[in-house]
């Protein structure tokens, strides 16, 4: 059963062709080499996006294109650096460094090629495939796992990730520039060593768990994320507050995969009491592969499937 497998973690390696579970890396510092450099280092600057939050950047630094990440409230860079700078893994777009010079101070980011997901399905919408869509699920759930995992702190505590505004929009492809040229016009130039990558981590929540009878990480307080993504359970309410869990962010990725094979919003056809996306929104793809994202669209958190 297909999802009971992804329930068990299983699924991974079955999308990916492959038995086991993926390695996980642990938590490591990022580099800290540019944490004093200047706002005047930074040349060729140019604005690549802009949002409510603040604004992002496309820039070189020394010998390298980077992404500076503004935001209109100084104490959201620093908590955002405060969750992303503790890590690196593959699929997690990387942090550089925070500059604290600058008012407000503004983040470093790894330069990701190939866009995001929304601009890539805008583009090569025609030409997508159910293996590339595995590809693009997989990779993420590998960085979700990665995440949701419970990282030991100290021999009392340990921590997990929340992302809490998982969408189309915070999903990054690095993929080659003369691979997009050479392939312009021919199809979605996703080769299999493209490599998927989640994005924009300024409402994640780093929750730290007393072991051994913690409970399952949940955050109390309301998650602002993207509304049409957010699961049942976070959605507004008179309620003073909603839950979100690791069952959340599962509920987000399914959506905005779900986004990307159709090309419609999510509940486009405004019956909320339903999946976000109908079985005619997903016929592009296996009724198994169908079967996966419903499980992840199920009411009850507790009854969704994880990443571990």
């Amino acid at each position: 059963d297909l999802c009971k497998d992804f329930a068990r973690g299983k699924i991974l390696g079955i999308l990916a062709g492959r038995g086991g579970k993926p390695d996980t890396q642990r938590f490591i510092l990022a580099s800290r080499e540019m944490l004093n450099v200047r706002a005047s280092e930074f040349s060729n600057i140019k604005l690549i996006g802009e949002g409510g939050n603040g604004k992002v950047h496309r820039a070189n630094f020394k010998d390298s294109v980077v992404v500076v990440k503004h935001a209109h409230d100084a104490n959201a860079i620093r908590q955002e650096f405060g969750i992303i700078g503790r890590f690196q893994h593959e699929n997690i777009v990387k942090c550089l460094g925070l500059v604290t010079d600058a008012e407000p101070p503004f983040l470093i980011m790894e330069y990701v090629d190939g866009g995001n997901l929304s601009q890539f399905g805008r583009k090569y919408q025609a030409s997508i495939t159910e293996p590339m869509v595995k590809k693009m699920f997989r990779e993420m759930l590998v960085a979700l796992r990665f995440l949701h995992e419970e990282q030991p702190v100290d021999n009392e505590k340990r921590r997990v990730v929340l992302h809490g505004d998982i969408k189309p929009d915070n999903i990054l492809l690095l993929v080659d520039s003369p691979q997009l040229e050479q392939h312009e016009g021919e199809g979605a130039p996703l080769a299999p060593d493209a490599t998927v990558k989640l994005a924009d981590f300024g409402i994640s929540k780093l929750l730290t768990l007393m072991t051994p009878n913690a409970t399952p990480a949940i955050v109390s307080e309301r998650i602002r994320g993207t509304i049409p993504f957010l699961p049942p359970e976070s959605w507004p309410s008179p309620l003073p507050t909603s839950q979100y869990s690791k069952a959340g962010d599962i509920w987000q990725l399914a959506t905005a995969i779900g986004q990307f094979i159709s090309a419609k919003c999510p509940f486009h056809h405004h019956d909320s009491y339903n999946d976000p996306y109908t079985d005619e929104d997903l016929s592009t793809v296996s009724p198994e592969f169908q079967s996966v994202l419903k499980s992840c669209w199920r009411r009850n958190p507790e009854a969704r499937p994880s990443a571990a």
